[in-house]
């Protein structure tokens, strides 16, 4: 089994209980930065990265 393509997607997804409160700002949507890995086998895997919020 060997990888035969990754795919990079981003979205911003929206905070599940209303604006989240920081010191620094009001969030209401976090970007997120989804992967996808396709197999020459056909198998597929996914991964997800979300920051906390403005820094």
């Amino acid at each position: 089994m060997r990888i035969d393509r990754i795919n990079v997607y981003s979205a911003q997804l929206p905070v599940k209980n209303g604006v989240y409160r920081m010191a620094s700002a009001d969030v209401e949507a976090l970007d997120s930065t989804l992967v996808e890995i396709i197999t020459d086998d056909g198998l597929t895997g996914w991964g997800e990265t979300c920051p906390i919020g403005p820094v």
